[in-house]
């Protein structure tokens, strides 16, 4: 633990040196990976909402009572369902009194896909995508981004949409084209809505090892991709 506090002290470190502001998730993952299903289930907090929240109330008061700069640090919360349409189960009691808090929600952490039934989203929360996205994609990004925008409206408290991709990692759907389209339109929309956002898997842009971006193509379930190329219209739109 001592060599991980220190490796991500530096990792801090060099972000603020370059005006990049970080992002520190975590997750018990031992705990999760030796759950048994039973145990999911019922202790699950994406299912119980009152759990959910006194979870997350309890985390809160502790690390504020830490005191030193955890006592303004700015905690980001999950929402219960991951998506916006979870937002509203979280008890406001938890962030009315704490100017320095946000609430992280999202879709398209795998991607948008092309993927329907009888001429409906399949996915859920929906999250499709086909050709420009004027017949199926755009007014979906538009849905999601309102729930958001609405919730912070109502309860003033900022939303981050903490993970998201423009490729479809799960079935490989979309084509170049339609991953540029859709990543346009869904930066330029999150722009306009004043809304902070996290890229899901860095892999897929910046080889980690060597210290650069790539340049190659790059397969991603079975399509081919210039990621350069989506990377362009991603910063193009922020």
């Amino acid at each position: 633990m001592t060599d991980f506090l220190a490796n991500l002290e530096t990792v801090v470190d060099d972000c603020l040196s370059l005006n990049v502001t970080p992002y520190i998730s975590w997750i018990n993952q031992a705990a999760e990976l030796d759950a048994t299903e039973e145990y999911r289930q019922d202790n699950s907090l994406r299912k119980n909402a009152s759990s959910y929240n006194d979870w997350t109330r309890s985390v809160i008061e502790i690390i504020r009572e830490t005191g030193g700069n955890n006592e303004k640090r700015i905690l980001i919360l999950a929402s219960p369902e991951k998506s916006a349409e979870g937002l509203q189960k979280i008890d406001p009691t938890i962030y009315q009194n704490d100017t320095y808090l946000m609430i992280e929600a999202h879709t398209y952490a795998a991607g948008p896909q092309n993927v329907f039934e009888n001429g409906s989203c399949t996915s859920s929360p929906p999250s499709c995508w086909t050709g420009d996205g004027d017949t199926m994609g755009k007014s979906l990004v538009d849905q999601s981004i309102e729930l958001a925008t609405n919730f912070t409206r109502d309860n003033g408290i900022e939303i981050v949409w903490g993970s998201w991709m423009p490729f479809d990692s799960t079935s490989g759907t979309l084509n170049q084209t339609e991953v540029i389209d859709f990543s346009t339109y869904f930066v330029q929309s999150l722009k306009d809505a004043s809304i902070p956002w996290s890229l899901n898997d860095l892999d897929k842009f910046y080889d980690i090892m060597e210290s650069q971006w790539k340049t190659e193509l790059s397969t991603i379930k079975g399509q081919e991709f210039n990621t350069t190329l989506v990377l362009d219209a991603i910063v193009e739109n922020m």
